[in-house]
């Protein structure tokens, strides 16, 4: 055991907070926003309100966000913020699932074409019971944004240019024209080949080895000459396992030899005219009285939010512990290595808190509910966010082995 001896602690009970506190907190950080305005002349703050956008939401991998807050800008640079609203100010977007079975330009390789768009909502890759923001492209359904990206509402359509991004795996085609997937090539000995240059022949020899994660199945490496090309994609190594159980070849060490090609992209890059763009004629601003399923939509956008944040602290916990599933002192949380889904319950609760699906390095949120009535009850809270974000730090510290936080080996008790 990792405790800490603190000796002899003072005990204080302190009241919970109540909305009289929060409206205080939130009169003072207006107050706190209102005085660094003052202190940026008028002239840097479209420029300082630009640089604390870009500084709170871009994603860096060292880094958690618990403490990036975009929201900040607004409340900071409100007017400067509102002179801008007349044009379009995010117009270099990605979309991603190019190269999934819901694309219908699978396969094409776009190269700066400019075509007609726009942005209708339609069930996701990933899930098909939740609903995604797709792109579509000349009439076909191109990928959908990516949940980094700012997001155009739905109706939007306008002309933007297209440019696939490098392909990141490649495809073996075996002689019997059976396909073997592979992906992290970056990580490999042949990262620097340009595999779209042509179709190369080689013989690939595939090593079963542990997960990273010990939660997770063993992965298939494709070696080539003893030298690590990439990893099987998981569907097309339990795929190629699954054939070779039925016909009693080990996958250990199992050669085939093939044409290497790389895959099709699976991101864009979609730079939008915005002289072009049109917006719905039946967009309004959600208003008290905003129909049922508008409500709906509200509330299943208000848990994704949470679910996103929330998920890379838990999915982070989980790779700590030796079980797929830890109960804790007040909810219990669960990993599904088949289908790659994080499930949340409340103590005592059969109904799920949250549901998420890990796919490609993205964090997708699942249903929860089919009601408002039912997401409000069940679903995460604002409180949980915040009490997820307070306990991620000692998480990260266990993750990396830092010794200037210490923890102890049983924090899934404040779960």
């Amino acid at each position: 055991s990792n405790w800490i001896e603190l000796g002899k602690l003072d005990i204080n009970i302190n009241p919970a907070l109540n909305p009289s506190h929060e409206k205080a907190a939130f009169k003072l950080a207006y107050e706190y926003a209102a005085k660094i305005r003052e202190n940026i002349p008028d002239k840097e703050r479209l420029v300082t309100a630009a640089a604390m956008w870009n500084l709170s939401t871009k994603r860096v991998k060292e880094e958690y966000d618990m403490n990036k807050r975009a929201g900040a800008v607004f409340a900071i640079f409100g007017e400067e913020i509102k002179q801008q609203l007349h044009q379009l100010q995010f117009t270099e977007l990605t979309v991603v699932g190019t190269h999934r079975d819901g694309c219908q330009h699978q396969g094409k390789v776009w190269k700066g074409e400019t075509v007609p768009i726009r942005i209708e909502l339609a069930p996701s890759y990933i899930d098909l019971s939740s609903q995604g923001r797709w792109l579509i492209a000349d009439g076909k359904k191109l990928g959908m944004f990516s949940p980094s990206d700012a997001q155009m509402i739905v109706g939007t359509s306008g002309k933007a240019t297209i440019t696939s991004e490098a392909s990141s795996g490649v495809i073996i085609i075996t002689p019997k024209g059976n396909s073997i997937e592979v992906n992290k090539l970056k990580s490999g000995a042949f990262a620097d080949v340009d595999w779209s240059k042509q179709n190369y022949q080689a013989t690939v020899t595939i090593s079963v080895q542990p997960s990273r994660n010990p939660q997770k199945p063993d992965i298939g490496v494709a070696m080539i000459k003893d030298k690590k090309l990439g990893e099987l994609k998981p569907e097309s190594f339990e795929k190629l396992t699954a054939v070779l159980k039925a016909h009693n070849i080990p996958v250990q060490g199992y050669t085939v030899k093939g044409s290497i090609t790389a895959s099709s992209p699976s991101a864009a890059k979609v730079v939008i005219d915005a002289s072009t763009v049109e917006y719905p004629e039946s967009w309004n601003q959600t208003q008290q009285s905003e129909s049922s399923e508008d409500r709906f939509l509200l509330a299943q956008q208000i848990q994704a939010n949470r679910t996103l944040e929330v998920a890379p602290i838990i999915h982070a916990f989980l790779s700590t512990q030796d079980k797929t599933t830890v109960e804790g002192k007040l909810n219990t949380v669960s990993w599904n290595p088949q289908t790659q889904e994080i499930t949340l319950w409340t103590n005592g609760s059969s109904n799920p808190k949250m549901r998420v699906k890990y796919s490609d390095g993205e964090y997708q949120a699942l249903p929860i509910g089919n009601t408002v009535e039912e997401i409000e009850a069940n679903g995460l809270s604002e409180a949980d966010v915040q009490h997820f974000q307070q306990i991620a730090p000692s998480i990260y510290a266990r993750i990396t082995g830092s010794q200037s936080v210490k923890i102890d080996n049983k924090i899934e008790n404040s779960y």
